[in-house]
């Protein structure tokens, strides 16, 4: 097909309630560099993935590769508008030209009842100034607990009311999450969960943020193993804020502004909060994982509650206790070599070969 939204179109249509994977669209690069796709479908050209129209439920789309798979909002309504049970996956979502960044948030789910998955997708400048960039369904009336997830993406250099902005009475799973360099009029990432059936806010990273409201909010939900440094939240509010039974746990805040000077919400339960610096890799060029070092190493709790697998933003699998934040901690591999030494080993084994 030569657009998205044909392929989508032309697949089988399947019962709601059917559940993820029923049909899979793929959308690849070019063998040797990125692709760039544009939405030009004459019909449905206003968002360039559209699993609304023609209810095409149960559909998932696969940014492919090799290489990246890019999508250019630019004129766009919205870069992808989902209905029950869509999955979208391995997408670069941005804006060629800036002053026409998604006119409404850059994805977006029909109702807010709606089961979605987003995975591994980066959000980059692509989101007008009034518009959230990725508006989440996952109301309990009509979804399981830890259904649908927003789990190992990227945000970045946006402009705009909030990185991600649940409904009320959401279940789901926010995870593995890296925002910086952006500026929101209010949270950086908003939760309100069902007062039972609440979701799990986890992994994320936020720095060199401005928010207008707390940086990370949850209403029901706990906030867990997250890092908030070098950001800034306006006058009376917080960086870390869990309301109505949530607890914030195993959170590190570091060189973050404030004018209200609280870190975390003032009558929140709190358990292990971190005010150290984190210590990244490489701050300068965007290398948020951790150096050996870092307080943040293995500061995390675990968790039974890993539907569909509890990986960083990189998928690799968490050790046990986790790092905080959306990357893992691996631990450096060095290589040595020695020549003309004598030295004695005790109490172990060791081999020696050729290199």
């Amino acid at each position: 097909m030569r657009t998205i939204n044909a392929a989508i179109q032309a697949i089988s249509s399947v019962s709601y309630g059917d559940g993820y994977d029923q049909n899979e669209v793929r959308v690849y690069s070019s063998a040797s560099a990125a692709a760039t796709y544009f939405g030009s479908h004459a019909t449905y050209n206003s968002n360039i993935i559209n699993t609304s129209q023609g209810n095409k439920y149960g559909t998932t789309v696969v940014g492919s590769g090799p290489y990246d798979v890019v999508l250019d909002c630019s004129n766009k309504t919205r870069g992808a508008y989902l209905t029950f049970y869509s999955t979208i996956r391995g997408f670069y979502f941005t804006a060629s030209n800036q002053s026409a960044r998604t006119t409404d948030s850059t994805v977006e789910v029909v109702y807010a009842s709606t089961q979605y998955r987003i995975e591994g997708c980066t959000f980059d400048a692509c989101t007008d100034t009034d518009s959230v960039c990725v508006d989440t369904g996952g109301d309990s009336t009509r979804s399981t607990r830890y259904d649908p997830w927003i789990k190992r993406c990227t945000f970045k250099n946006l402009d705009c009311t909030s990185a991600i902005y649940g409904p009320n009475n959401d279940v789901s799973v926010f995870e593995s999450i890296l925002i910086f360099d952006s500026t929101f009029d209010f949270q950086a990432v908003r939760y309100s969960g069902h007062s039972s059936y609440y979701g799990i806010v986890r992994h994320v990273t936020i720095d060199g943020c401005t928010t207008g409201n707390d940086a990370i909010h949850s209403n029901q939900g706990s906030i867990v193993n997250c890092i908030v440094s070098n950001s800034a939240v306006n006058a009376s509010y917080d960086f870390y804020s869990a309301i109505n039974s949530g607890e914030i746990k195993n959170c590190l805040a570091y060189n973050n502004t404030t004018s209200s000077g609280s870190f975390f919400g003032t009558g929140d339960t709190i358990s292990n909060a971190i005010t150290a610096d984190p210590l990244y890799t490489d701050r300068t060029n965007k290398d948020f994982s951790l150096t050996p070092y870092s307080p943040a190493k293995g500061a995390g709790s675990s968790s039974a509650d890993t539907v569909g697998g509890l990986y960083d933003i990189s998928s690799g699998s968490f050790a046990d206790p986790p790092a905080l934040g959306c990357y893992r901690f691996i631990l450096p591999t060095e290589k040595f070599t020695i020549r003309e030494a004598l030295f004695t080993i005790k109490g172990g084994g060791f081999a020696m070969r050729k290199s």
